[in-house]
């Protein structure tokens, strides 16, 4: 078996397809479980986190707490929960029930957020703290979403600033007036000059 690039990290296949089959018999978004995953280990079953002695273990990290009692890893050893199959098996219902509360919520930058935040890290909402925004730039990666918000928009070959619309809407409107024969419509922000 060969290893499958996830944005620059290369997973091992059979690890990769037990990460899309949890995703996929959960309900969740394989992307939002890819991030979670690249965050957490990046794809290294065998991750073992330094928060202390107990550390957090696998695939989705699962905080053991200190020696051993505390997170959803606790009572398990830490061989137990290097194995992909048991890691995903505790750590998954956490994001499947996660994901299932934060249905409705949009954009869906903030529900992948809050899904992350609600299934085990409560302390880390609310979005744009930054271990919340480095799964959520991980779901955009996965997702090939451009995170940086575009600085002009062209319709028509007319280039558009977004922070300008009010202002070449109204230039727009008085070039409609000032030339008979051409109509201007505005949907969605844009603003669009027809020649009739």
């Amino acid at each position: 078996m060969g290893t499958i690039n996830w944005i620059g990290y290369q997973v091992d296949e059979v690890i990769a397809r037990k990460v899309d089959a949890a995703a996929d018999s959960a309900g969740i978004p394989r992307n939002v479980l890819r991030a979670v995953v690249l965050s957490e280990s990046g794809g290294n079953p065998l991750a073992i986190g330094d928060h202390d002695i107990g550390g957090s273990v696998g695939l989705l990290q699962l905080y053991r707490g200190p020696n051993g009692g505390g997170g959803q890893g606790a009572g398990y050893t830490v061989a137990y929960l290097q194995d992909p199959d048991n890691n995903l098996a505790i750590g998954v219902p956490y994001i499947a029930r996660a994901w299932r509360e934060t249905a409705g919520i949009s954009p869906m930058r903030e529900r992948v957020a809050r899904t992350y935040a609600l299934s085990g890290h409560p302390n880390d909402l609310p979005a744009g703290k930054p271990y919340v925004e480095i799964i959520t730039k991980k779901w955009e990666e996965l997702e090939g979403i451009d995170p940086t918000p575009e600085r002009t928009v062209t319709v028509a070959g007319v280039s558009l600033d977004p922070g300008r619309m009010e202002e070449q809407a109204r230039r727009g409107i008085a070039y409609v007036r000032e030339h008979p024969g051409t109509a201007a419509a505005i949907a969605g922000g844009a603003l669009l000059v027809l020649i009739l």
